[in-house]
């Protein structure tokens, strides 16, 4: 098959350096270049082999060798200790300050004080469905461990049998339903009026959103349509979901997340599952510096549906990471270290979206395939004891 020869290819590709173009020498923002400092500076040896560590020098903002930096700079490279990272902006611009001053005594590696090595986090992978060369890409990933969950697009499922059904000989997988109300798809089982769809088609995710905003989604459609496409979930894999989340996490918009969650009263009834979201702090942003304004922008709407959850008392992931400038797909090795070393909460999730047409889901694939997660193994989501 064409999708077995191209993900063999990407496997035995040689790693070698990473060079993308205007990035050498790069002096950017102060608080990214820091945060690249430091992850590539201090994170574990062993996450990437040499020729990927080889990589990551190449993006930092002054061209010097990591372990040099660690060495001559001990007073301000000793330690960043990410429990310390405070809960709002003022305190966070001072823990930014004290570390470009040489005063922060943290260690990078740890969330929170006392956390183990990041031994619970949800590593998943979105957007099973949609392509072939996705679906089996997300299939070597999961026969490898390198990934906890799998978002699947049940709305988009066509000719996926074989990938699905491989999926679902894996023990170690959460299978999730990621809901599909956006353009270019168009509604299966269930006829919406206006208010989701125009000629037949989901909108466009701005208009979406912006209908959203002006109350005129109707929130009986959504739950409709979303019951629609769970069961189709239901029917292609046998079993209920073990999440529910959505493509561009438009379940996250008002009045969607109504729907969202009527549904979710309902099915709760007879099973046990949580919703994502994706909101982090700002300041856990800011430190990331990957994509600031996209996650600050999408956290606003998952802050909101998070709040809800946990006034429903609805399990959710405890932290969001993943999403990336597709752009800047040359520097994901970078970027996935850094979102792995800020998961270090029970239940973070990363999310990551594999593929061979695509450069940056090369990139992705590429970067997941290579790396080492011994200390740093994927988990399916863990239920708070009752």
């Amino acid at each position: 098959m064409a999708g077995d020869a191209g993900v063999a290819a990407v496997a035995a590709a040689p790693l070698g350096p990473v060079r993308p173009r205007a990035v050498e020498r790069r002096r950017g923002w102060p608080i990214s270049c820091l945060t690249q400092l430091l992850v590539a500076g201090v994170a574990e040896p062993a996450l990437f082999d040499e020729s990927a560590v080889r990589g990551a020098r190449a993006l930092l903002p002054w061209g010097f060798s990591p372990w040099k930096v660690r060495i001559k700079h001990d007073r301000l490279f000793e330690k960043v200790d990410l429990a310390w990272v405070p809960r709002r902006a003022g305190q966070a611009s001072r823990l930014v300050g004290r570390v470009l001053r040489g005063r922060a005594t943290c260690e990078l590696g740890r969330w929170r004080r006392g956390c183990p090595e990041s031994d619970d986090m949800i590593l998943c992978a979105d957007d099973f469905g949609s392509a072939a060369d996705v679906d089996q890409c997300i299939v070597t990933l999961a026969e490898q461990r390198k990934i906890s969950a799998v978002a699947i697009q049940a709305a988009l499922l066509n000719g996926s049998t074989a990938a699905l059904n491989q999926l679902r000989q894996q023990p170690t997988l959460d299978l999730g339903l990621q809901f599909v109300l956006t353009a270019p798809a168009r509604p299966d089982s269930v006829s919406p009026s206006d208010s989701l769809c125009a000629q037949g088609c989901f909108l466009p995710p701005g208009k979406l959103l912006e209908r959203c905003l002006r109350q005129r989604v109707s929130v009986p459609e959504v739950r409709n349509q979303l019951a629609a496409q769970y069961q189709s979930f239901v029917t292609h894999c046998g079993r209920p979901p073990d999440f529910l989340a959505s493509h561009l996490h438009v379940h996250q918009f008002p009045r969607i997340r109504e729907g969202l969650l009527e549904l979710a009263a309902h099915v709760r009834q007879s099973q046990r599952l949580y919703i994502r979201h994706a909101y982090e702090p700002l300041p856990v942003i800011l430190l990331r510096s990957v994509a600031p304004l996209a996650c600050w922008w999408l956290g606003l709407f998952g802050r909101a549906l998070r709040r809800r959850l946990k006034a429903l008392n609805i399990p959710t992931n405890s932290g969001f990471g993943g999403l990336s400038d597709p752009g800047r797909w040359p520097e994901y090795r970078l970027f996935l270290c850094q979102f792995i070393q800020f998961a270090r909460r029970p239940n973070s999730l990363v999310v990551v979206h594999p593929g061979l047409q695509e450069p940056w889901r090369i990139a992705e694939f590429d970067a997941l395939l290579h790396m080492n997660l011994a200390m740093n193994q994927p988990v399916r989501f863990m239920y708070a004891s009752s």
